[in-house]
């Protein structure tokens, strides 16, 4: 167990901070974004946040740090903790740890950070299995080895009902998880809820992704249901399009295709009307990151069913092949409207930055501005 030495270094300094995020720094996706979020998040609040990057036994090539972090800790909204970052003085004290995904603790044979922590948290971002059918992490194993290290009991929550549901099936939420998520937070200012009266003509249905194979659907069928080959619908892609034009053999005349990180997504989902995302059948979305941004756009959203348990009455659900319909059902600008709202609304009520500063408060966090 690790007590620290209160002495503190050689002048008697602490690092204190208010939370520090332990993490692989170079998850590309959703992880790190909603890492940087919540940087972002407690920056405004007057908050201080420590990173310590933890090598994640799920990325096995070389990447750099996600840019996004990078950029934030060259703007001094965090600080890198690790010691061959240099930016260390003395022991490091803090009044929330986070350790984001469990596989930054599993098969890590050296020492955790030495870090005095008043509580500890533990987010799982994804299921146990992979869509492979690997185990990423042993969440029992991660949970028992954080209390033995900090001393103090671990909150383990998932980032959505999906993770939670698949973390009962393989260990038993009622011995591993708290009864609360810990759902990915936005700055929604980025994404303002369109003022638009209707749909463009032809409707504009988009998405965006990262382009990997598991975000699209694997049937040619599934995807053209979705994603529909008619003049009268426009179909606008973030992300590149390689996947399924392999599946299917040819790009659609009526697809817009933009690459992965060629455009601002804000201003990309402001160019469309409808949000759209179906991905691979063998796919588990921990919690679908680029629909909450969509919803909170206004842009009225269509999803596969099994995302009803997040995304509630704020979206509309359908197989791909009943996605015409309820495209030509957006046509109609009152009901357009209707939805648009739904969508806005629903992400503000549950995906605003101010449910992670309630929830920081939990764990007895509060920045200086919020307490001002």
């Amino acid at each position: 167990m690790f007590r620290p030495d209160r002495r503190g270094n050689s002048r008697g300094e602490w690092m204190k901070f208010d939370v520090v995020t332990v993490t692989d720094l170079r998850f590309p996706g959703g992880s790190s974004g909603s890492t940087l979020e919540e940087i972002n998040i407690q920056h405004a609040a007057g908050l201080r946040t420590g990173l310590y990057h933890l090598p994640s036994t799920t990325l096995m090539r070389r990447r750099n740090f996600h840019p996004g972090i990078t950029r934030a800790i060259l703007a001094g909204k965090a600080v890198l903790l690790n010691p061959e970052a240099g930016d260390v003085s003395g022991p490091i004290e803090t009044d929330l740890l986070i350790y984001r995904h469990p596989s930054v603790i599993n098969h890590h044979d050296g020492p955790l950070p030495r870090i005095a922590a008043r509580s500890v948290l533990l987010v799982v971002n994804h299921p146990p299995i992979n869509s492979k059918g690997r185990i990423d992490y042993l969440l029992p194993y991660a949970r028992t080895r954080l209390a033995e290290v900090y001393g103090v009991p671990v909150a383990v929550m998932p980032i959505g009902p999906v993770v939670r549901t698949a973390v009962a099936r393989y260990y038993g939420a009622a011995d591993v998880l708290s009864p609360t998520d810990w759902n990915n937070v936005f700055d929604l200012t980025r994404f303002r809820a369109r003022t638009d009266p209707a749909p463009h003509d032809p409707i504009r249905i988009g998405r965006h992704s990262r382009p990997n194979r598991e975000k699209w659907p694997e049937d040619p069928a599934d995807i053209l249901g979705a994603y529909p080959d008619r003049p009268d619908i426009a179909v606008h892609v973030l992300g590149g399009t390689a996947i399924p034009e392999g599946h299917l053999g040819y790009r659609p005349a009526n697809w817009v295709v933009h690459e992965f990180g060629t455009r601002a997504v804000e201003a990309f989902l402001h160019e469309i009307d409808v949000f759209v995302y179906f991905h691979h059948p063998r796919w588990v979305e921990a919690f679908g990151r680029v629909i909450a941004e969509g919803m909170a756009t206004g842009a009225p959203t269509i999803l596969p069913p099994h995302f009803e348990p997040l995304f509630g009455d704020g979206a509309l659900y359908t197989q791909p092949a009943g996605v015409a319909d309820i495209v030509e059902r957006l046509r109609d600008p009152a009901y357009f409207a209707e939805r648009s709202h739904a969508a806005a609304s629903y992400v503000r009520r549950h995906f605003d930055a101010e449910l992670h500063l309630r929830r920081l408060e939990g764990f007895g966090v509060v920045g200086a501005r919020r307490a001002a």
